[in-house]
């Protein structure tokens, strides 16, 4: 009864967690991998084409494997791996499965140390980035929609580290999110 008790307890937390994690840091797309959980979005929401903004990565490590969420921030000032490479990619179709376009923005890997981005959630900030109007939609031969590809080495200090490579998130209905129920916007003209 206390195992059964314990583990609803842990489902409710993970639960409100993830509640809180898509309401705080609305239109960012959050996965997990294995214990390390990505996020992922536009520093201003919804992105417009034309107007200067920056690409959002939250880095963060579950300490607890199980059924529940303990989530605590990567953070290199204390010790932690934290290398992203980010790669935004235009993709034709409002999907994950959209086929790449392509990926004309150059590579983002100069992200800053850990700040608050929004609401009392901390990451990672990379700025220059503008998206244009082959990001919008449409169905011209060069447009379609935002996305990203990510690279990442994560290590929190203590635990096993891990590597992502070209792991592809899509804006809207292309989130891949299926633990917590987050997406990041596409780009409106």
């Amino acid at each position: 009864m206390k195992k059964m008790m314990k583990s609803t307890v842990k489902t409710g937390l993970f639960v409100g967690m993830a509640l809180l994690a898509a309401q705080t840091a609305q239109a960012h797309e959050f996965r997990a991998f294995g214990q390390y959980i990505i996020g992922i979005g536009s520093t201003i929401e919804p992105p417009q084409v034309g107007v200067a903004n920056g690409i959002d990565v939250f880095a963060q490590y579950d300490q607890d494997p199980g059924p529940g969420i303990d989530l605590v921030n990567l953070d290199r000032a204390a010790g932690d791996t934290v290398n992203i490479s980010v790669i935004p990619i235009t993709v034709k179709t409002e999907s994950y499965n959209g086929k790449l376009v392509e990926a004309d923005e150059g590579v983002f890997n100069d992200f800053d140390g850990l700040n608050e981005i929004e609401d009392g959630e901390f990451g990672y900030q990379a700025t220059g980035f503008t998206p244009d109007a082959d990001d919008v939609g449409g169905t011209g031969p060069h447009t379609g929609y935002l996305g990203y590809y990510v690279s990442a080495h994560l290590k929190k200090v203590g635990q096993p580290g891990k590597v992502l490579i070209l792991k592809k998130f899509v804006c809207g209905a292309g989130s891949k999110d299926v633990e917590f129920g987050s997406s990041f916007d596409c780009v409106i003209p």
